[in-house]
């Protein structure tokens, strides 16, 4: 929409109170020319309509004396309107709206307020195509588009060293609380562990259940007298 002509009726009239909403505005005394070629309004516009329009119809923009503050020298302003685009980060030069969107740095480098993959710019960058790489198995990334991420992904890295006895090569160490070869299980819950006598023969590095200490003495998951196996007899329960 643009400035227009005078006829106050239909889109005439809601084209009108764009020159009003400046006027009132900027306590300015604008008419048509200011933004049209034509003084009657309609038609090719102005240098000055085109800016008016980029600006998003901001009337501060036909404002006289608008300070335009550029910190960083890139030529763009925090203040918009007749100062141009808005710049999203002032001591940044390296940023504006002028500047191309980066893939990969997690960063709104043109100010759309996009970042990184969720701006348009990026779409056929290859670190946003997710779902055509291999996933790796170690990197914190869905790297094929399947919604798991790493040792999650079963399909792809089951066998992967980093996933099975991986996390740089450490064995699981089944009686320390840590999940040493990375694989997101610690202990006897590995399936490294199945056979380390920590995890059978009631666990607990073979350590019988004592029935009436509160501790689950063979890491078998029941303690004391809930421990129908090796309590169920005896003479505390």
């Amino acid at each position: 929409m643009i400035l227009a002509a005078v006829v106050m009726t239909g889109p005439a009239q809601a084209k009108r109170s764009y020159l009003n909403s400046v006027n009132e505005t900027c306590s300015t005394s604008y008419d048509c020319d200011l933004c049209h070629e034509d003084p009657g309004g309609g038609g090719p516009l102005t240098p000055d309509g085109a800016g008016y329009r980029d600006s998003g119809y901001d009337p501060t923009y036909f404002c006289p004396g608008t300070v335009c503050t550029d910190n960083d020298g890139d030529g763009f302003a925090t203040e918009g309107g007749s100062c141009g685009a808005v710049d999203c980060d002032y001591n940044n030069a390296a940023i504006n709206p002028g500047d191309a969107e980066i893939s990969d740095d997690v960063v709104d480098n043109d100010c759309d307020n996009n970042a990184h993959c969720d701006d348009n710019e990026c779409t056929n960058a290859p670190v946003c195509q997710t779902g055509s790489e291999p996933e790796i198995c170690d990197d914190g990334i869905d790297n094929d588009g399947d919604n798991k991420v790493d040792c999650a992904d079963k399909k792809d890295c089951n066998g992967d060293p980093a996933c099975t006895g991986g996390g740089g090569g450490d064995p699981e160490i089944c009686t320390d609380g840590i999940d040493n070869d990375g694989d997101g299980r610690a202990d006897c819950e590995d399936r490294d562990c199945r056979r380390d006598p920590a995890c059978t023969n009631g666990g607990g590095g073979g350590e019988p259940e004592v029935c009436n200490d509160g501790i689950d003495n063979d890491g078998d998951g029941k303690t004391d007298c809930a421990d129908k196996k090796d309590c169920g007899k005896d003479p505390a329960c």
